[in-house]
């Protein structure tokens, strides 16, 4: 991302180096996943998804508590 090859990829929310490196360098947006997108994937893939929450602060990109998702 840094080098401006990607513009965005798939993260869960637990803090991670990577993250907290590009943030450092850029301006970086973590766009939250939506409660219907989260029942979707569940219907398609049972079991194989968890749900948290992106504390508010954990990221500079982060202002308010906002979910996400791992995936097994």
């Amino acid at each position: 991302m840094k080098a401006g090859v990607v513009e965005g990829w798939y993260k869960a929310g637990f803090k991670d180096a990577a993250i907290l490196d590009i943030e450092a360098a850029i301006e970086i947006t973590i766009v939250p996943v939506r409660p219907e997108h989260m029942e979707k994937a569940d219907k398609l893939q049972p079991g194989l998804h968890h749900s948290m929450t992106i504390p508010a602060g954990l990221f500079k990109a982060v202002k308010t508590d906002q979910l996400s998702r791992l995936c097994y």
